[in-house]
């Protein structure tokens, strides 16, 4: 009896603390259940029945753990939603206001898809805990009206290539506060001056603004921008003399298609440039011999601009591409 008795005891202490793991490894946020349904609504709303990699989720008796999902990345504790990437997923539809809902989530990858319609920027400021937001290459229209977001967290933000067109909410304003962006790409997105406090953003390392339609000239406050190795202000309307000497860690430098003007002599100075492109603009004054200092370069575009004098004596070792069409220039080539 005696021996029994242990037995039964031993029994009943296991059975206690199996229930306890059980119960530990099954916990889950207060916010599960709401990002489930937000993850329902997104499913819903964007075709989910087309995408190219599908989700299934709970029904009846069958209970599906969406953190599961090959897109979805859950913290390890609670289940919350840390990381959705979607990418070129076959998304087709509008982007819910439920995005918004994922208090938790850090990484939203959306790119490469059709999303269309209004984009509910208002409802991811919400998700203050992002760092890497990248909804490029889809069908955005129009976009939620608001002058301020507080994603501090930020690093990446990427909205380029959408089919945004008469916009009145200043993206520059919104995004003021996401001073540890290193990477920032508003291509397409229309604007009209590059603000004078984009030298507060002292993290970037890359800047793309292709066809935003930005005038006015370049801020010096853009020499701040010590980290930035891409700067591409390509296809724009700006105007004015240029000094970025302060950059000195860029690598690629594109100023091509706008309406620049003045000597190019601050560009020397860039020791790190790689790739150059200075096209179609309207840069005058002579090419100086101080160009062999970009020892870097793999690519040299000064084409269609009123250069004048004799061509300088290239020494640029790692050279590959040199466009010096529709100049004034003078002198034999360097190499043929």
């Amino acid at each position: 009896a005696v021996v029994s008795t242990q037995s039964t005891g031993i029994v009943v202490l296991l059975s206690v603390s199996f229930v306890v793991a059980d119960s530990l490894n099954t916990t889950k946020s207060p916010s599960y259940d709401q990002e489930e349904r937000a993850l329902e609504v997104l499913y819903a709303l964007t075709s989910g029945k087309s995408w190219s990699n599908r989700w299934t989720f709970s029904h009846g008796n069958t209970t599906i753990d969406h953190c599961n999902f090959t897109q979805i990345t859950c913290d390890g504790q609670f289940g919350n939603i840390i990381a959705i990437n979607l990418t070129q997923n076959n998304l087709i539809g509008q982007l819910p206001l439920e995005i918004g809902y994922f208090s938790h989530l850090q990484n939203l990858t959306l790119s490469n898809n059709t999303l269309v319609g209004y984009l509910p920027l208002h409802s991811i400021c919400n998700l203050t805990s992002l760092i890497y937001l990248d909804l490029s290459h889809n069908y955005f229209t129009n976009i939620s009206s608001l002058s301020r977001c507080n994603l501090t967290n930020l690093q990446h933000f990427d909205i380029s290539y959408n089919k945004f067109g008469f916009i009145t909410t200043n993206i520059f304003d919104v995004i003021r506060n996401s001073t540890q962006l290193r990477y920032l790409d508003l291509s397409y997105y229309p604007s009209t001056v590059l603000p004078d406090f984009i030298g507060d953003f002292t993290q970037l390392e890359s800047l793309t603004l292709f066809y935003m339609g930005l005038s006015g000239t370049i801020p010096a406050s853009l020499n701040k921008l010590t980290r930035l190795k891409r700067l591409y202000l390509s296809a724009n309307s700006l105007t004015g003399t240029i000094n970025l000497s302060g950059l000195t860690s860029l690598q690629v430098l594109y100023l091509n298609l706008n309406f620049l003007n003045g000597s190019i002599d601050s560009l020397y100075s860039l020791t790190q440039l790689q790739g150059l492109d200075l096209a179609r603009n309207q840069f005058s004054g002579t090419i100086s011999e101080s160009i062999n200092n970009l020892q870097k370069l793999t690519l040299l575009d000064l084409s269609q601009n009123p250069f004048i004098g004799v061509l300088p004596n290239f020494h640029l070792p790692q050279l590959q591409a040199l466009c010096l069409y529709e100049n004034q220039l003078t002198g034999p080539l360097p190499f043929s």
